[in-house]
């Protein structure tokens, strides 16, 4: 039900249950009712939880999980079914084998396409409109101009707004290589670790308790535009109504001047990126579709460091493997000398070593219960370093060794040793990296942020809240400081070519796979620059127009063609005016190298066709912002402003 496609069925789906022959598309009645309820006092979903019972039923959980001899019964039975249809089509087609059987089956499907294509040949298509919008959001009505510092600002009203939303962004291509380590734990330090207030310490459940009762919202995240270079921390404050935004003004300033970065509350620093790395591992279990666009943009911008530490989820779970390290301590001097030899001694594992071997050496430092005999020895070096540890150090390694096991799968089999002897040597410098300084470091990261002249500022309220938020931000920029600071130029290298490279000289790659074995699918991510940004040159407006002729929801698209063919799911070919890119994208693909020769194939053998001219038009103008939230089409607006997107240039 997703897109506004399903939200129109999800409507439709709701009017079916309705009375009456006549029936409103707005359901009026519905948000007269949720105005009365708003308008009485007190807290009405007391008397609602009573009534659903959602607090009175005792309750209960279902689970299911089949067993082998149900897994065995399927599997008999599919090939069975199988087995049957196959001979059905050997007696129809009067085919000798399975194989003569299916070929005659695709001849048959061909040509009963063909059929079809011919028949929808004679359907004309809708013409284009005479007056298309001529940019992404005509409609917005918004003022720019320059607050403390000369920081600029995009405010744009909705009088039916009772929120207002302040975004502040801050570049982060400030901040020299060295410290980019730090990259993924920076939107968190803003707003998961607590903050000092008055120069008193509130923790982190206290500041979750007290956001929710003072303001509508506090969040942190990355917000990149790799083609422009822009790269941000976003600091997004929500405000209920006039009377939340000084409180909001004042968390917000807190967030940025003084977070609780103090020794006392390393063990909040370490909970969260325990946290985080679990949540980060856990990526490739979901759907394809929802992590598979990160890698391939982390290898088209692989020479960016600063993209692949703040936007792939890849390099931010080795850097805060890394960080996880940095922030522990390590104990006085006996205990460091302690677990530092113990690390070197998982280091020099033999050449020979396998995943399963590492994992057996690993196996009774994470869990003392399992002896060194029964998970398939140690050697006798690592015997003696995990026999000279304290009971401190002790507590310590067990965390270092469950931390290890948890990136053992992530090491290749072919540079396993290499790897893995870099790992513990990475893991025992930064456990020998002092937290305070780490601590200090993350200070100086934050001070490179405040920087008036690299922000920018945008609001969405009404009018009557606008100037209180905006002189609440005047506030908080008061105390950046004005001086600007140059951008950052880091090492342009492909780092994993080069990385790929030193591994295996001689290899130069014409695509790159991520192999995936938790799947039986696979996914097709293929891109290519027809234009430049914005290009109006006749051959780039020509490309552009081609690419779009087969885009889009149309029967005689890719889209429409794969997923009719079961080739693919989620599919579809586009082209991007900002970028210059057409872009071709399946997922969910049974045989990867099918889809392509069948997409090849359908673009190949098209006929010539004068009415998808209009289509392929038509699909410039498929981007509008307009049915968007506000907030979200006053954000995309201000990022616009500030990659050059303006709206004459758009238009």
């Amino acid at each position: 039900r997703g897109g506004p496609a399903g939200a129109w069925l999800s409507r439709l789906m709701d009017l079916e249950e309705e009375p009456g022959a006549r029936r409103p598309l707005l359901p009026r009645a519905r948000y007269a009712h949720a105005e009365s309820l708003l308008a009485l006092d007190g807290n009405i979903w007391g008397e609602a939880l009573e009534r659903w019972r959602l607090v009175t039923r005792e309750p209960y959980a279902v689970g299911a999980a089949p067993g082998p001899e149900y897994l065995d019964r399927e599997a008999e039975q599919r090939s069975a079914r199988l087995a049957a249809h196959l001979a059905g089509m050997r007696e129809r087609f009067g085919a000798a084998d399975d194989q003569a059987a299916l070929r005659a089956y695709q001849a048959e499907f061909d040509a009963r396409t063909r059929e079809m294509e011919a028949e929808e040949a004679g359907d004309p298509l809708p013409r284009f409109i005479a007056d298309p919008p001529l940019t992404l959001d005509d409609a917005l009505d918004y003022t720019t101009g320059r607050l403390v510092h000369g920081v600029p600002y995009l405010a744009a009203l909705f009088e039916t707004m009772s929120s207002s939303t302040v975004v502040l962004s801050l570049r982060m291509d400030v901040l020299p290589e060295s410290l980019l380590v730090y990259a993924p734990l920076l939107p968190a330090l803003l707003t998961d670790i607590g903050v000092l207030r008055d120069g008193e310490p509130v923790t982190y459940d206290e500041m979750r308790a007290r956001l929710r009762r003072e303001v509508l919202g506090l969040s942190a995240a990355y917000a990149a535009n790799p083609e422009t270079g822009r790269i941000e921390l976003e600091l997004t404050g929500r405000a209920g109504g006039s009377e939340e935004i000084p409180r909001l003004g004042g968390w917000m300033e807190a967030v940025l001047q003084t977070p609780y970065l103090r020794a006392e509350n390393l063990a909040r620093v370490i909970d969260w990126i325990d946290q985080r790395l679990i949540g980060l591992r856990n990526r490739t279990k979901g759907s394809e579709e929802g992590w598979v666009d990160d890698p391939a943009e982390a290898y088209r911008w692989q020479t960016s460091p600063l993209f692949l530490a703040t936007r792939s989820f890849l390099t931010q779970t080795h850097l805060l493997h890394r960080l996880r390290w940095r922030f522990s301590d390590p104990g006085g001097a006996d205990d460091s000398r302690a677990l530092s030899e113990l690390l070197e001694a998982l280091a020099g594992a033999p050449e020979a070593a396998d995943r399963e071997a590492l994992a057996a050496r690993l196996a009774p430092l994470a869990d003392p219960a399992t002896p060194a005999q029964a998970s398939g020895g140690s050697s006798p070096r690592l015997q003696a370093a995990a026999a000279a540890l304290t009971p401190e150090a002790r507590a310590l390694a067990r965390e270092i060794a469950a931390g290890l096991l948890a990136a053992l799968p992530e090491m290749p089999a072919a540079t396993l040793s290499t790897d893995w002897a870099a790992l513990c040597q990475e893991t025992r410098d930064d456990l020998l990296f002092d937290p305070r300084r780490a601590l200090a470091d993350l200070e100086t990261a934050l001070s490179l942020l405040r920087h008036g002249p690299n922000a920018r500022l945008s609001v969405v309220s009404n009018s009557a809240d606008q100037e209180a938020i905006l002189a609440e931000a005047r506030r908080i920029l008061a105390a950046f400081s004005p001086e600007p600071l140059p951008c950052v130029r880091y090492a342009s290298e492909p780092r994993v070519l080069e990385r790929l490279r030193r591994r295996a000289p001689g290899v130069e790659p014409l695509y790159a796979g991520l192999v995936h074995e938790g799947t039986r699918n696979g996914v097709l991510i293929f891109s290519a620059r027809i234009g430049g940004s914005y290009d109006t040159e006749e051959e780039a407006l020509l490309r552009s127009l081609a690419a779009r002729l087969f885009a889009g929801g149309g029967p005689h698209g890719l889209f429409m063609r794969t997923w009719a063919a079961g080739l693919a799911y989620s599919n579809g070919y586009g082209f991007s005016e900002r970028s210059g890119r057409a872009r071709y994208y399946a997922e969910r693909c049974p045989d990867v190298a099918q889809t392509m020769r069948f997409v090849v194939e359908t673009l190949r053998d098209a006929p010539p066709n004068l009415e998808l001219a209009d289509y392929a038009v038509a699909q410039v103008f498929g981007s509008s912002r307009a049915p968007s939230r506000y907030e979200a089409r006053t954000a995309a607006m201000a990022a616009d402003l500030a990659d050059g997107y303006t709206p004459e240039r758009v238009a």
